[in-house]
């Protein structure tokens, strides 16, 4: 393998990484603002 194929291989694993960390990450920061936004709900029918 040439040098210029191994370094296109590790961008694209690369790319894949940080995009499927990405997608990870927006996906637990829905899951936690949702879950604040239940527990904001709760809360607030338990005051009213």
């Amino acid at each position: 393998m040439a040098y210029g194929q191994v370094g296109e291989c590790v961008t694209r694993l690369v790319q894949l990484t940080r995009r499927q960390l990405l997608l990870g990450t927006a996906t637990l920061t829905a899951a936690v603002l949702m879950g604040n936004g239940a527990a904001q709900a709760d809360t607030e029918e338990y005051v009213t």
